[in-house]
């Protein structure tokens, strides 16, 4: 899976991080941190989803 991210969204995330900054020390890299690690995650298990269904079935049977 490729992830192409856009220079409008690239200049919306400095933005968010800078704001994230001012609300406490690290907080702004922390914010990239959980992001990227979203964004590899999506990488990783792309097309491994299942049904909403066979979740509910699989909890209700207990």
């Amino acid at each position: 899976m490729k992830i192409q991210v856009l220079t409008a969204a690239i200049n919306d995330l400095e933005h968010d991080r800078l704001f994230y900054q001012q609300q406490g020390e690290h907080l702004g890299d922390y914010f990239l941190d959980a992001l990227f690690s979203d964004i590899d995650s999506l990488v990783i298990y792309a097309g491994t989803s299942f049904p909403i269904r066979d979740l509910l079935q699989n909890t209700t049977a207990k």
